[in-house]
């Protein structure tokens, strides 16, 4: 009898995603079931920065077509036609799901969502959100990036049975361990790389710098902060977007980089990765994130950092890991009272003590092992009888 084949589509393959693949792969094959992971290139143009490529055994390229740059056409159908289940995105921009869409009505493959159920960042009400919403109950299995996402399913008629809450994470485990083992002389050295002061109170962004980001509000915050504060500094890690197939953002690069010319308490640091990321990190007290919030607070539980963010409608799946109180705060969406939020959690020994030990319990909960093993039962119940 042959293994059972999976198949997921990707536009293009992240590096947060790497680990996940090839944990599944191997975790699949002792289910008797294979998994291959098919991922476009990138458009000309675009950043290589946080894309990469899978090992042949478990992943391919292939080309991305892009018509009137908003709608994605990829080439996969020869494994398609293999595949006991295809796993796709939910997004109407990608073609191929429509025709796959119509292939499990008719019966004749199992396709599976991945996703969040719906656009948070998109206007309510808009024809698109309304589409995507009368397709969510059309296919064989969901893969819901969370428990919000599943009860959102839940509430669209989405039959709980073809539901995964898969807890959406990346492996933060490795970094973890980076930033327990940044030494007191390493920080020091850091401190004074930076030209901070030994008593300095780090504010830390780590993240993209795009419009949805709200740079611009932080930099306000901060000042704010700085004001009633004189040892707090702010750095920023990241980069503006450089490609541009989902839509309109705006970089808020330049920003970050005028205010850091300004202010010489504001360090602007660029992207970041790995060793050298972690040292940043185990500088920081707090991680402050106005905008909308995705897997970066993953990385901030994962170091231990509380994450201050605000009480707005454009954050991900992700902002549910947040416990308002316990491992963060969740503060009004004004410059002046988050800037005030913030400054009392710093201030208040006890309190930033209490949120820095629910930040690095919240860290060791959500994992890349329990998502593996949420996704391994969400496609084992899915095949059923084939594999």
């Amino acid at each position: 009898m042959k293994a059972a084949r999976v198949l997921i589509i990707e536009p293009v393959l992240k590096h947060y995603r790497l680990s996940f693949y090839e944990q599944l792969h191997e975790t699949l094959l002792k289910e008797g079931i294979s998994l291959r992971v098919a991922y476009g290139d990138l458009t000309p143009g675009s950043s290589v920065a946080n894309n990469t490529v899978l090992d042949p055994r478990i992943g391919f390229q292939v080309k991305n077509r892009w018509f009137c740059k908003r709608l994605l056409y990829q080439a996969v159908w020869p494994e398609v036609k293999e595949a006991d289940l295809v796993i796709v995105d939910q997004a109407l921009k990608h073609l191929n799901n429509h025709f796959l869409v119509l292939l499990s009505r008719l019966g004749l493959k199992k396709v599976a969502y991945w996703g969040h159920g719906r656009n948070r960042q998109s206007k309510e009400g808009s024809l698109a959100e309304w589409f995507k919403s009368k397709t969510l109950a059309r296919v064989d299995w969901w893969f819901a990036y969370s428990e919000g996402t599943a009860d959102y399913l839940l509430s669209r008629k989405v039959p709980k049975e073809i539901i995964t809450n898969v807890q959406n994470a990346v492996d933060t485990s490795r970094f973890s361990r980076e930033v327990e083992g940044i030494s007191e002389k390493e920080k020091a050295r850091l401190l004074s790389d930076l030209s901070l002061p030994k008593e300095a109170i780090v504010g830390l962004y780590c993240g993209s710098l795009y419009d949805n980001k709200r740079i611009d509000f932080l930099i306000e915050t901060a000042v704010l902060l700085k004001k009633k504060l004189p040892s707090f500094f702010l750095l920023v890690i990241g980069d503006g977007p450089k490609e541009n197939n989902g839509g309109p953002v705006t970089s808020q690069r330049p920003l970050i980089e005028e205010a850091a010319r300004r202010h010489s308490w504001i360090r602007y640091l660029g992207p970041k990765f790995g060793q050298e990321k972690a040292a940043y990190f185990a500088l920081a007290q707090a991680f402050l994130h106005p905008g909308a919030v995705g897997l970066a607070i993953l990385d901030s539980f994962a170091a231990g950092l509380p994450f201050f963010t605000t009480d707005i409608p454009l954050h991900g799946p992700e902002i549910e890991y947040l416990r308002n109180q316990e491992n963060g705060l969740l503060l009004p969406d004004d410059a002046g009272a988050f800037s005030e939020g913030v400054l009392e959690a710093l201030l208040d020994e006890e309190r930033r003590s209490k949120l820095h030990l629910g930040a690095r319990a919240a860290g060791k909960n959500l994992t890349l092992d329990k998502m593996v093993d949420n996704f391994k039962n969400g496609v084992l119940s899915c095949l059923g009888g084939i594999a």
